[in-house]
């Protein structure tokens, strides 16, 4: 099935998607780049998947304005897993 959306339409919206996987060693010591890389993109929603996160890094260090962060850590005892969602606060 194919969805074909008609960009005239007054409910019509667009947002920019950006895609990460496998940062090795995970992504909260570059969050630096990555929020160089939101901004300079105009990225509305950023999934990044093996992150690497666990309880000891809190939220609060993987804060990045004007984003709100949805994570969802990995509780099996590997060090790798879990995914961090980014989305563009309106």
């Amino acid at each position: 099935m194919c969805l074909h959306l008609n960009q005239n339409a007054p409910n019509f919206f667009s947002f920019s998607v950006f895609l990460l996987s496998n940062i090795l060693g995970g992504f909260s010591s570059k969050l630096d780049e990555l929020q160089a890389l939101f901004d300079d993109s105009n990225i509305n929603i950023a999934v990044l998947t093996e992150a690497w996160l666990h309880s000891d890094i809190t939220s609060n260090m993987l804060h990045i304005p004007a984003y709100r962060l949805f994570r969802l850590d990995c509780h099996d005892g590997r060090q790798a897993g879990g995914v961090a969602i980014y989305v563009k606060s309106i």
